[in-house]
């Protein structure tokens, strides 16, 4: 799936030319805060996924899912996934081309950003698509520049991917010592 997103990226091509470079930094820095504050929010809904049977197994699922690929390929792919998501949903998909992006387009950023982990068959990864398909498309919208939207990208995915990751689900450490996902 990765792989699909780094070239839909590529397919989508171009560059944002509606950034303002006068707001660049602040929006950028948001966009970082934004990233943290949605992985802080998985962080807790990870904890209290923990409590039940399906959570741990969810939670289970995404560990197995992300250690299954050493950690210096997770940091290779990371970025050209990120870059390829945000401008192939955000930018072609939900933008559309538009100056504005309304209410709907916001809400077509989120199915999208959860249909696309829908196939998992995850709950926790479906919420976890929406919450970034959410924030990332507000970015988008109100600061007119897609540079915010991949800042809280590429942080909320770094934290939850590479370091520290999610709360693994108790039990036994898992044979290779890593407690991260």
């Amino acid at each position: 799936m990765t792989v699909s997103l780094v070239g839909s990226g590529a397919l989508a091509g171009g560059r944002d030319r509606r950034t303002r470079p006068a707001e660049g930094r602040g929006w950028r820095l948001t966009g970082a805060l934004a990233g943290a504050g949605t992985y802080a929010a998985t962080v807790v809904a990870a904890l209290g996924l923990r409590r039940s049977a399906a959570g741990r197994r969810w939670l289970g699922q995404v560990r197995a899912c992300t250690e299954s690929c050493p950690r210096p390929l997770r940091v290779a792919l990371l970025v050209p996934a990120a870059v390829g998501e945000e401008l192939y949903w955000r930018e072609r998909v939900v933008a559309g081309g538009a100056h504005g992006v309304g209410a709907w387009r916001l809400g077509l950023g989120v199915l999208a950003y959860a249909g696309v982990q829908a196939g998992s068959g995850n709950p926790a990864m479906v919420a976890g698509g929406a919450a970034l398909g959410l924030v990332t498309g507000a970015l988008r919208a109100g600061s007119g520049s897609l540079a915010p939207a991949l800042t809280a990208h590429l942080v909320f995915s770094g934290l939850t991917m590479i370091w520290p990751g999610l709360p693994a689900p108790p039990g036994p450490e898992p044979a290779n010592g890593r407690t991260e996902l």
